[in-house]
């Protein structure tokens, strides 16, 4: 889950309006990270992948 993802980088209950550029940041982070339940790719390899069709 994207919120497990989060969570290694921000502890829960974290005011996340405080931080915005360094969420953008790990928020990338996460979306480039190839993942099993996707066949090893990343979410923003399938969403290309959606949109080119």
């Amino acid at each position: 889950m994207q919120t497990d993802y989060l969570r290694e980088f921000y502890p829960k209950g974290m005011d996340f309006s405080q931080i915005d550029e360094e969420l953008k940041y790990y928020l990338e982070l996460m979306n480039n990270r190839p993942r099993k339940c996707l066949g090893y790719k990343t979410p923003n390899e399938i969403i290309y992948e959606i949109n080119a069709h």
